[in-house]
């Protein structure tokens, strides 16, 4: 992956965490007394993603922030200062912008190679959202490799893709069940394009190939 790699895919969930904060003690104990009515507890859940993402936080947050990952005030269960509101929105403004930047050169790309591009492959993340996607099946054949897809959004069908002329595809232990999370699409020096998926597992899942055909298979109900 050239853009949408894991290391900025795991800094935006350093961004994501931080989404939200409590503008007040009246609005924590709602939500508090919110997870005690459905047998949770706040803290501990606080506590596991704090700590689940602590690692993160102390290798993206910049040096000026990390005072609050040391002091453990920026896990979601306590209210923030003004100061560290004010801070933490300034980064989280910064980091905006940085994904806007890999977004646009991304496209940038993607836009003076779209017209060499197989017309079903000018499909993927347009016309067809592959975000959140699952790989249900995959069979692999001399050259050519199946792939069965559950997309979010269509209930009534998944998409089977079925890329021919491969050259190289990494099928990974454990893609099945796998999600999707960032695509790219480019060409090789060859004149064939190649797919590249950040998955949910953090695999790459790689195929290099000369065609794509995409087929709707109806779900059983």
């Amino acid at each position: 992956m050239k853009y949408f790699t894991q290391d900025l895919y795991d800094e935006m969930q350093v961004r994501g965490c931080m989404g939200s904060y409590f503008e007040s003690e009246e609005d924590l104990q709602k939500e508090i007394s919110w997870y005690a009515l459905e047998g949770r507890d706040f803290y501990k859940e606080s506590r596991d993603r704090f700590e689940w993402m602590r690692p993160h936080m102390l290798r993206f947050l910049p040096p000026h922030l990390l005072k609050y990952v040391y002091d453990e005030s920026i896990m979601d269960c306590n209210i923030y200062s003004p100061v560290m509101k004010a801070e933490i929105q300034t980064w989280k403004n910064e980091w905006d912008m940085k994904w806007k930047t890999v977004c646009d050169q991304y496209w940038a790309h993607y836009d003076s190679i779209s017209g060499q591009l197989p017309k079903e492959v000018q499909r993927l993340d347009k016309e067809i959202k592959l975000h959140d996607a699952t790989i249900l099946e995959v069979l692999v054949y001399e050259q050519k490799v199946e792939i069965l897809l559950d997309l979010v959004g269509y209930p009534e069908h998944n998409y089977k893709f079925i890329f021919s002329g491969v050259r190289v595809f990494n099928n990974y232990p454990g893609m099945i069940g796998d999600v999707v999370q960032y695509v790219e699409i480019d060409m090789t020096e060859e004149g064939i394009f190649r797919l590249e998926i950040l998955m949910n597992s953090r695999n790459i899942f790689h195929i290099t190939a000369k065609e794509l055909a995409i087929l709707t298979i109806l779900t059983e109900n």
